[in-house]
């Protein structure tokens, strides 16, 4: 703090002179205006829970109970809440990456061209980083099963003794290519969804997080329980999906032993997503578990009936006779759903 009043002092030289004649009272703000709201009262609450922990960790005598609880907690809960929001953001990134590139691509009228573009880039990705080829099935299982990341099983890179730093590179690399490579498959001619895409980039996720927490704090988190936790949350952040994240999360390891790490980096990461992007939903299929969970008065039909008349699309007779015989409940539904481009 000293050396930031110092630079702004000396360095920085800010002309304040200007706030003489300030007056607050001119700025015509209500009695709300100056109470917080919902998102500023999460976000303080987890600021002033940090801050707390850490100054009752520094008080704490060495060698207490109490002190020894505060690094279990620390060790565990902590981490994987930051983790949570680690995930919440790299979901934000991966979506407004897709939506750039899927951008791009439809910019490109010859299809001939599109798909030239896309094989060139893909071919190029997958020569340099072989584990991008096809689901990635493999990388998941020996993830899970404690056995790393190969990143470099062949190719050119395949057999040479890698830093941590190149590691971390390559694992951030691949975070960042992760979704404009599933935007080339699908306009380049190919299938792809999201599904395992989102599953490939939350284990990288966690394998690159613990690796980072590992090299610059020395915590010492298993990769392996982070990259299963890191499935979950990227897939529950990016596809606004936190309940279908949880069940398939459970799924997975055929076992409840860790739900409670999911409930926790689930949650937060969706939570960091709807409170940065409060109006952003799955642009693909539209859907929003919670949005769901809190719409249940509206049928399927009038959902699909809604989604048509939001997306100017030309509904079918049976829309049409819904749209007509439903009408209140359909311009409700209608009204309540964020728009497409909304974020």
């Amino acid at each position: 703090m000293l050396v930031y009043i110092a630079f702004m002092c000396f360095v920085w030289r800010t002309d304040l002179s200007p706030l003489k004649n300030f007056d607050p009272d001119k700025l015509g703000m209500k009695e709300s205006d100056l109470k917080m709201n919902g998102r500023q009262k999460v976000l303080l609450g987890f600021m002033l829970f940090g801050i707390i922990f850490l100054l009752a960790s520094m008080v704490l005598p060495k060698g207490s109970a109490a002190l020894a609880f505060y690094n279990r907690i620390g060790s565990t809960w902590i981490w994987i809440a930051l983790f949570g929001i680690f995930c919440g953001l790299y979901s934000m990134l991966y979506n407004r990456l897709k939506n750039c590139s899927g951008k791009f691509f439809l910019s490109v009228a010859d299809p001939w061209h599109r798909n030239i573009m896309a094989g060139t880039a893909l071919s190029l990705t997958l020569f340099i980083f072989p584990c991008l080829f096809g689901e990635g099935m493999g990388v998941l299982e020996s993830a899970i099963n404690g056995q790393g990341i190969d990143l470099f099983s062949y190719g050119p890179f395949a057999g040479r003794d890698l830093s941590v730093g190149v590691v971390l590179l390559c694992c951030a690399a691949v975070l960042l290519l992760k979704g404009p490579l599933v935007v080339a498959a699908y306009y380049g001619g190919g299938v792809a969804g999201d599904f395992m895409p989102t599953l490939f980039a939350g284990c990288f996720a966690g394998y690159f997080f613990s690796m980072c927490c590992n090299v610059f704090f020395g915590v010492g988190l298993p990769s392996w329980y982070f990259c299963l936790v890191g499935m979950g949350a990227v897939m529950a952040g990016s596809l606004h999906a936190p309940l279908m994240a949880l069940f398939i999360s459970a799924e997975i390891t055929d076992s409840f032993q860790f739900m409670p790490a999911y409930v926790v980096a689930v949650s937060v990461s969706y939570i960091t997503v709807k409170l940065l992007t409060p109006r952003a939903w799955n642009v693909e299929t539209g859907h929003d578990d919670v949005l769901s969970l809190r719409e249940l008065s509206a049928t399927p039909a009038l959902w699909r009936a809604a989604r048509r008349r939001r997306l100017g699309m030309k509904g079918t007779g049976l829309d049409e006779r819904i749209e007509l015989e439903a009408g209140k409940e359909v311009s409700d539904a209608d009204k309540s759903l964020p728009d497409r481009n909304g974020q």
